[in-house]
C-alpha cells in the first residue's frame, strides 16, 4: 500500500460555487479500470472565495500496483441538488 497525494486547483466562479467547494460532504474517490474504488480525503489550503484560485490536496491509501492507473472522481453531496437534477460530479483521467 502507498499513500497517494493529488493536487487539484480550483477557482470558484461565483459565491455559490465557492460555497459548494467549501461544503462538507464532497466525496473524493479513486477508480481503477476493473471497477474497484478507494475513498480519499480532500484538504483545502484556504477558504474558497469567488474568483480566487486555491488548492485541494486529495489523499488516499491505495495498492502500490494501482497508484499510476487510477481516475479521480469528485462528487457533490446529494443534499446540494434539487430533486430531479443530476448529481454533479467531476472525473479526471490520465
Amino acid at each position: 500500500m502507498v499513500e497517494l497525494q493529488l493536487a487539484v486547483a480550483v477557482r470558484p466562479s461565483d459565491a455559490e460555487s465557492a460555497k459548494a467547494v467549501g461544503s462538507y460532504g464532497l466525496r473524493y474517490r479513486l477508480h481503477d479500470g476493473d471497477g474497484r474504488e478507494w475513498f480519499a480525503n480532500g484538504v483545502r489550503t484556504a477558504e474558497p472565495k469567488a474568483g480566487v484560485a486555491m488548492r485541494i490536496t486529495v489523499k488516499a491509501t491505495v495498492p502500490r500496483s494501482k497508484a499510476g492507473a487510477l481516475d479521480l472522481q469528485i462528487q457533490a453531496p446529494k443534499e446540494s441538488r434539487q430533486q430531479g437534477d443530476p448529481l454533479a460530479s467531476l472525473r479526471f483521467a490520465h
